[in-house]
């Protein structure tokens, strides 16, 4: 869609996602008025743009911002925005129900630092994380019974000698 989707670490309290649409430019997303929805410095000015969602320390710490998932393998999620914290753990998805809300819905609950998330050929939904500085990586690739755990060495797979298991 071009829509510019943003993964913004709060300064202590709130994380937040905003959505940025390819038609819209210059708008003021409140920081630092705002955190999140929270006023920082008092009422801000008319015209902010909030975002369309946020979470507090009690769910993560770092937000780390997603990809929208296009894939075929879980045809429920098609067109959510994925996304995690990098202290937490955890993954959501995040889509508009029917009458317009956005909804943020956990995926996954993990002892994985998610760094970066991406995809792979056919669109299906990838988290990764940084396991030690010999660029050994553990992804968390979606599938369709849930998420597909391997650690992986550099660029290539350990065939079979890594860590695999899928978590629902």
């Amino acid at each position: 869609t071009g829509d510019l989707w943003i993964g913004d670490v709060g300064q202590g309290a709130i994380e937040e996602i905003d959505r940025v649409l390819i038609t819209q430019s210059g708008l003021n997303l409140g920081w630092p008025l705002y955190e999140g929805t929270r006023p920082n410095l008092g009422a801000g000015p008319a015209g902010l743009t909030m975002p369309v969602t946020e979470y507090g320390r009690s769910a993560g710490c770092s937000i780390t911002g997603g990809v929208v998932y296009r894939g075929a393998g879980q045809p429920r999620l098609s067109g959510a925005y994925l996304f995690g914290d990098y202290c937490s753990g955890r993954i959501w998805s995040l889509h508009r129900d029917g009458a317009g809300t956005w909804v943020q819905t956990e995926l996954l609950d993990s002892d994985l630092t998610v760094s970066t998330f991406g995809e792979d050929e056919a669109g299906e939904g990838q988290a990764a994380t940084p396991l030690s500085i010999q660029a050994n990586t553990l992804l968390a690739r979606l599938v369709d019974t849930g998420w597909l755990m391997e650690e992986r060495v550099g660029a290539r797979s350990l065939e079979g000698r890594g860590r695999r298991e899928v978590l629902e």
